[in-house]
């Protein structure tokens, strides 16, 4: 295969190491009970996995830990864990027989657990003279710190995105878990796909500059087909559904990419500072397992909806009430949710791996509808019917002249429906195009013009949507300029502030725009796909890509985040 291509690239990247900066760092609060019980407050995206792992390491049953967690200033993966500091908490607690907390600095959050990315790839990639992809390799090595955690896994993620969106009949990956003396690694905002990702979406630009190809078209005749789905990947995903092309054409209009073609002509003619254009076709995976949900009416007219899953700005308080309210025919004001406590919600799984909405609303949607037909159930053997004559809409249940609403059904006795849900993943898509401007002198760079087009599915609530997008794009923005977790020869961490770890602020953000495609899910109620990572994902190779682009790289390898004013200086030379 390799000896038949007409070109075959290689190329070597670094996904640098990056810290967890959420809006607040962990805590917990640990309360002692009288009968040995305990109750735990934390900053956590987990909350049940907490309680497990907390019972099942003092030796106390599951129900004598509580676990709540109160509002959570972000998490991105890194409060998903059971750290150590959480037992150290949870012992000193049990053994002075009084509430002990901690709460972790910021110097502390950056240079302790977790770190996020932190992998080598080494990769090759054989082609045709068309440009069409016909084998690629990838080779990882992974640092997952001092000890194996919860990053031991992103590797393997990597390696099942590694193909991205396009249809490619020979894959070879090799990932190795390598351990360090640095903190330990775990999942930061996309997991393994942002990683996979730059790999393939850089080394197709490489390959289209190889053949003096437009980097949009050596995409498209490599796209996976709509008429595809579901498809296979060789490395053993069943991507569900995607119009990847239709994508990219929506990012190119956007972006006006031809405009910016010929304005790239004029400056090289002129002798003015370069700008070049990077692009970023990706598919990532979103949902994992089951999620528990429930619905109870009230016999006052309200309705209490239990999630397993765990809010950390999500917004949920919003979103969720709306499924279970599209479901029943009432007003989202009378849905009241429930979640981030042990003591009332009695399973769950949490909220990571952008599954929410896929997995703990549909599992919402699912109980509804069976509330509703509990109610039908019960009013017919009340009005001694057949169900099939009792009909509902918008809270009322009827059969001929008789009418009864929910709350009079509650009034009677408890009304609920509780589900376990567990769709398969969902592979959300999308395309990011992105112009930067190079200072060839300083190697300042200046994002002109970034695009961001995702594919989520059936959007519930678009603004949170939209929200998620903005908030995951500057995340990327900032692995491609600016963030970077230093050690010294000795080991010792270098970045302890946020004046030594730099994170974009609303001075650096660029010009965008978000726009959406909608592909639905098929396999759930909703049509919802996962969103929220996709900015960490598309963002970084696009721009990337743009300042190899503007410096009119050949090696574009030697192009490494993330992209400071020195690499670029460098690379320039």
């Amino acid at each position: 295969m390799w000896r038949r291509a007409a070109v075959v690239v290689e190329a070597s990247y670094r996904q640098q190491l990056l810290a967890h900066t959420s809006i607040e760092a962990r805590a917990i609060l640990v309360r002692p009970e009288d009968d040995g019980a305990l109750t735990i407050w934390v900053s956590h995206q987990a909350p049940h996995r907490l309680r497990r792992d907390v019972a099942g390491s003092f030796g106390l049953r599951e129900e004598q830990v509580r676990v709540v967690v109160p509002d959570v200033g972000g998490a991105f993966g890194g409060k998903s864990e059971t750290w150590p500091e959480y037992f150290a908490v949870i012992a000193a607690a049990r053994r002075l027989g009084r509430p002990v907390r901690w709460l972790e600095d910021r110097a502390e959050a950056l240079t302790g657990p977790p770190h996020g990315r932190g992998q080598n790839q080494r990769v090759r990639l054989a082609a045709g003279a068309d440009g069409r992809i016909l084998a690629y390799e990838l080779h990882v090595d992974a640092d997952i710190g001092g000890y194996p955690h919860t990053g031991s896994f992103v590797p393997m993620a990597t390696s099942m995105m590694a193909t991205g969106a396009y249809a490619i009949p020979h894959v070879h990956v090799r990932t190795r878990a390598v351990v360090t003396n640095t903190a330990p690694t775990a999942p930061y905002r996309g997991a393994g796909r942002p990683e996979a990702a730059s790999a393939i979406e850089r080394t197709v630009d490489l390959l289209a500059h190889r053949l003096g190809l437009d980097p949009a078209e050596a995409r498209r005749v490599n796209f996976i087909t709509p008429d595809a789905f579901p498809y296979d990947t060789p490395t053993g995903f069943t991507y569900d559904s995607g119009d990847y092309a239709k994508a990219l054409d929506v990012a190119l209009d956007e972006l006006g990419y031809a405009g910016w073609r010929t304005e790239q002509a004029r400056r090289a003619a002129a002798g003015e500072p370069p700008i070049g254009i990077g692009l970023c076709t990706y598919v990532e995976r979103s949902g994992a397992g089951e999620e528990f949900g429930a619905v109870e009416a009230c016999a006052d007219g309200s309705f209490v909806a239990l999630s397993g899953c765990c809010s950390t700005g999500q917004g949920h308080e919003t979103s969720f009430p709306q499924v279970v309210a599209a479901v029943l025919g009432v007003a989202p004001e009378r849905v009241r949710l429930v979640e981030r406590d042990t003591a009332v919600v009695p399973r769950g799984i949490g909220s990571f791996a952008s599954r929410s909405m896929q997995t703990g609303g549909a599992a919402l949607h699912r109980a509804a509808t069976k509330l509703i037909g509990a109610a039908r159930q019960r009013i017919a053997e009340r009005w001694a019917v057949p169900v099939a004559d009792v009909t509902y809409e918008a809270g009322t249940l009827r059969a001929g002249e008789r009418s009864a609403t929910l709350a009079d059904v509650a009034a009677h006795g408890v009304l609920r429906a509780d589900e376990t849900y567990a769709p398969p993943e969902a592979f959300p898509f999308g395309a990011y195009a992105a112009v930067v401007e190079v200072d060839p002198e300083l190697g300042n760079v200046t994002v002109l013009r970034l695009v961001a087009v995702d594919d989520y599915g059936v959007e519930v609530n678009p603004l949170i949507v939209d929200g998620q997008g903005r908030g995951s794009t500057v995340q990327g923005l900032g692995q491609a300029l600016y963030e970077d977790v230093r050690y010294d020869a000795g080991g010792l961490p270098q970045t302890r502030s946020l004046l030594d770890y730099l994170i974009p602020t609303i001075s650096e953000l660029p010009p965008t725009r978000f726009a959406e495609t909608c592909t639905p899910n098929p396999n759930t109620p909703l049509g919802a796909k996962g969103a929220g990572e996709a900015g960490c994902i598309g963002a970084p190779p696009a721009i990337v890509n743009a300042v190899a682009d503007a410096l009119g790289l050949r090696e574009r390898d030697t192009l490494q985040m993330p992209l400071t004013p020195y690499t670029c200086w460098s690379a320039a030379r």
